[in-house]
């Protein structure tokens, strides 16, 4: 009985290596994506040897030099007698490589090392090699520490993400810090036609500054949540509450905990509040801050 081919392997590679795939006009969006992958993961991709079957000769990491891929053009492969799906046990027999005589004076890098020992009863494997170096069985952690982008720890980091925190009231209050609400002032780029107005105050279009600090709604939140955080500085800025907090937000003492709930509390349901009454005509909060 024929085994057919994965619908990927027919549909989408028609015959090419993954790693050789290349996009067609028309393509969807999430296969656009996935040929953008080869060039951020293979070198972290290794096969390991076991019997050579299932290891592209050409295309997969196997060589101590890389993927043969970089050295040979597919009119070398061609004109060797082999096929793009030639495999790594279809190199090796008895031991020894099984090139042509030209290769050896062209290529002599690549044939200088031992051919891999093939084992029959063992399959290959594919291993991912960390950025450290150290090869390990596939995981969807290890991939992401390899891949996602590192960049220096910010000083405020304790004061949004702590065991207790409530995850959406943290995730609004880092993309606020970071600047990145879509707020009237970011909006009116492209958008120049609407009538963007403080869903609060309704003086002017709201900015992070204005929806935060310098709105009259919003200062009346902030006068009402000094007494439940037991602070008494006036909240003008990021920076400022910040300052005040940061010093004692790696603390595990009730009142650090409470005054990073309560904060991030705040941010998130002042946003909240400001999108229902934009896109729903909705009111949650009202009388109870004196509007």
């Amino acid at each position: 009985m024929k085994t057919r081919k994965p619908w990927i392997h027919s549909y989408r590679l028609c015959g090419r290596n993954f790693w050789d795939a290349t996009k067609k006009y028309g393509s969807g969006f999430a296969w656009r994506n996935i040929l953008d992958m080869p060039d951020k993961i293979r070198e972290y991709i290794v096969s390991q040897i076991g019997d050579g079957c299932s290891t592209s000769a050409w295309f997969d990491n196997w060589h101590p030099a890389g993927p043969l891929s970089n050295f040979l053009t597919v009119r070398d492969i061609q004109d060797a007698g082999f096929t793009p799906d030639t495999k790594v046990a279809d190199l090796v027999l008895n031991g020894s490589w099984v090139c042509p005589h030209c290769w050896r004076n062209s290529h002599v890098a690549l044939l200088s090392l031992n051919p891999p020992t093939l084992s029959t009863s063992v399959p290959d494997k594919l291993l991912w090699r960390s950025r450290d170096g150290q090869l390990s069985p596939f995981s969807v952690g290890s991939v992401w520490q390899s891949i996602r982008p590192y960049h220096q720890p910010v000083y405020w980091f304790h004061l949004v993400w702590f065991s207790q925190n409530i995850p959406r009231h943290a995730f609004i209050l880092w993309v606020a810090l970071k600047n990145r609400l879509k707020t009237h002032d970011k909006i009116k780029i492209w958008d120049t036609k609407s009538n963007l107005i403080c869903a609060f105050c309704g003086d002017c279009p709201d900015s992070l500054s204005h929806l935060f600090f310098d709105c009259s709604f919003t200062s009346l939140v902030w006068d009402h949540l000094h007494h439940l955080m037991n602070l008494s500085f006036k909240t003008d800025s990021w920076s400022d509450i910040i300052s005040q907090l940061n010093p004692i937000n790696k603390n595990k003492t009730i009142w650090s905990i409470i005054r990073r709930l309560v904060f991030a509390g705040a941010v998130y349901h002042i946003w909240r509040e400001r999108n229902l009454r934009i896109f729903k005509k909705n009111k949650k909060i009202s009388s109870c801050c004196g509007e």
